[in-house]
Formats: C-alpha cells, structure tokens, sequence
C-alpha cells in the first residue's frame, strides 16, 4: 500500500494514470483503492 500526497496541480493524478497504464500494459494485477481524504480518529 502507498499514499499519494501533494499540493494540487503537483502530478497525483497523473502518476496514478501513468501505474495503471504500465500495470496493464504488463498484464499485471490491478487493485488500487484510492482515499481522497484520511481523518484521524480522535
């Protein structure tokens, strides 16, 4: 599991494109789970 993290505009979205494009490309397994926003639990 990773976390991407950064400011907008800072290439999240394109990164995350960019690894599904290769994992298909290599016919490798696909299971992303994406969370936009993690609040800690007080």
């Amino acid at each position: 599991m990773f976390f991407l993290t950064g400011a907008p505009g800072s290439g999240k979205t394109f990164l995350l494109n960019e690894y599904i494009k290769y994992l298909r490309k290599n016919n490798a397994a696909e299971a992303i789970k994406l969370a936009r926003e993690m609040v800690p639990l007080d």
